[in-house]
């Protein structure tokens, strides 16, 4: 037996509903727009970087920040979704509850998919508007970071929740 297999959890294979469908495909989209707005505004990106220093590292950040970490987390999260019964779940699960348990968790993890890619859109959108040289206040930024956690906090919450009330 491998050290990720529980014994007693059941495999199932769950099919996507239309709200989860739409909700891939939103967060598929909003990658596709990550990639977008990367190759749109690259060569409108300033030599330099706008509070002075390396042009190089400036485009380097925008580039994993824009595309390398959205398209991480989401094929990251992509595969967790496909192997559910592998999770540490909250409550014991059993073929009674098991596919309520597994749809929650994909639940989760799709909401927590488009939170974190849609996030990055928002922040890449605003780096990338203050590279010609727009010298913008850094509140908006942090309040969209504020935001994120808040919304990712909140979701995990109320998944847990959902799945020891519904166990």
């Amino acid at each position: 037996m491998r050290m990720y297999e529980r014994p007693g959890r059941p495999h199932l294979c769950l099919r996507y509903n239309g709200p989860e469908l739409i909700g891939e495909f939103l967060s598929l989209a909003g990658v596709l727009l990550n990639a977008f707005i990367i190759a749109n505004r690259w060569t409108l990106l300033p030599d330099m970087a706008p509070y002075g220093g390396n042009a190089y590292a400036y485009k380097l950040w925008l580039l994993i920040l824009g595309s390398i970490l959205p398209i991480g987390l989401y094929v990251a999260l992509t595969m967790l979704s496909g192997r559910l019964d592998r999770f540490v779940y909250p409550v014991i699960i059993s073929p009674k509850n098991s596919a309520v348990e597994y749809r929650l968790a994909r639940d989760m993890l799709l909401s927590l998919k488009l939170e974190l890619v849609w996030a990055s859109n928002v922040a890449l959108w605003y780096l990338i508007g203050i590279g010609p040289g727009n010298h913008a206040d850094l509140l908006p930024m942090a309040a969209l970071i504020i935001l994120a956690l808040a919304a990712i906090i909140a979701t995990t919450t109320y998944y847990v929740w959902q799945m020891r009330r519904r166990a």
